[in-house]
């Protein structure tokens, strides 16, 4: 996939970036005092935390209504990850913006982990960050989530793994769309598949980008009318 490098000509200077304690005070003020989501729209059941410990000299009480108040900020961020590669601050900020096109400025905050969050102030931006993928960053899956509360970066378990894979000497007539489509979501969650094989102008090999839970064993071989051998690559 190739994606243009120009910059969104709403954002006036994309190559500053604000301090991860600014970015968070700012967006949070801009929010209007009485704006409110039912947080249940984005499965969160929420309760008091009011209940001490053994231990409950170094216990902080949170209401319900203090949760309201805290999370209602987020409820339109999202958090973003590159799978398979380190891409900077600032170069995934162009190109988040050149893929999306977001018509509103949006902070992006390094949560460490090589994950990020994007806070949006317009629904129709994140809903189509959040629905409209699967995205592409230098041709690595572009992992898009909800924002969701407690959520430390260090301590995230990657559930799924995003990769290429090869069919080696498949017969021409499999280089069709919807079978290549059976086989990418026989192995996995089928992503896209490579322009030259779509296109069948390069035959050696089909190529398809899957997501694969991380705790299966690869796949090495497929039936497909015949015994077919599957090889794995980076990129």
């Amino acid at each position: 996939m190739i994606i243009d490098q120009m910059e969104h000509e709403g954002d006036a200077n994309p190559s500053t970036k604000k301090s991860y304690l600014n970015t968070l005070i700012t967006s949070t003020a801009n929010l209007a005092p009485n704006a409110s989501t039912d947080m249940s729209t984005l499965g969160l059941l929420l309760h008091d935390e009011l209940d001490a410990p053994a231990d409950s000299s170094n216990f902080i009480p949170i209401s319900l209504e203090e949760k309201n108040r805290i999370y209602q900020p987020w409820t339109h961020a999202i958090i973003v990850k590159v799978y398979g590669r380190k891409v900077a601050h600032q170069v995934l900020r162009q190109k988040i913006y050149t893929i999306w096109q977001p018509t509103e400025n949006l902070p992006l905050i390094d949560l460490g982990s090589d994950f990020f969050l994007l806070k949006f102030q317009k629904e129709e931006n994140k809903n189509h960050a959040l629905h409209d993928g699967p995205w592409f960053i230098f041709n690595h899956f572009l992992s898009v989530r909800q924002w969701e509360p407690k959520f430390m970066a260090s301590e995230t378990k990657i559930n799924f793994s995003a990769i290429w894979l090869r069919l080696p000497k498949l017969p021409t007539e499999f280089y069709d769309f919807q079978i290549l489509q059976k086989v990418g979501n026989n192995i996995g969650k089928l992503l896209t598949v490579d322009t030259c094989t779509s296109s069948t102008t390069r035959g050696r090999c089909a190529r398809l980008y899957v997501e694969i839970p991380v705790d299966q064993p690869l796949r090495t071989h497929i039936y497909l009318g015949m015994h077919g051998k599957i090889s794995y690559t980076k990129d």
